[in-house]
């Protein structure tokens, strides 16, 4: 959550570069940042649970890291750990 913002478009510029498919997430309006720096599947958190969808992510940027998004996150990275 978070890729909207000013660390978030960061973080998706830098995974694209080191050639990662990236999935941002953030708000509806949002979404048209998120995609302009390059974020391959964009899901707006009021809509969409990233944590439910079934997909798992080798790596998770959490950049809200309030409680309830952080623990979530972990369930959805593929090794099952927060690192």
């Amino acid at each position: 959550n978070g890729a909207g913002g000013g660390v978030g478009t960061f973080a998706v510029q830098i995974a694209k570069s080191f050639g990662a498919h990236v999935t941002g997430v953030d708000s509806a309006h949002k979404a048209g940042i998120v995609r302009a720096v390059g974020a391959d599947l964009v899901l707006d958190y009021a809509e969409q649970d990233f944590a439910a969808s079934g997909i798992t992510y080798d790596v998770i940027v959490d950049i809200r890291a309030d409680g309830s998004w952080s623990s979530r996150s972990v369930g959805s990275n593929i090794r099952g750990n927060s690192r």
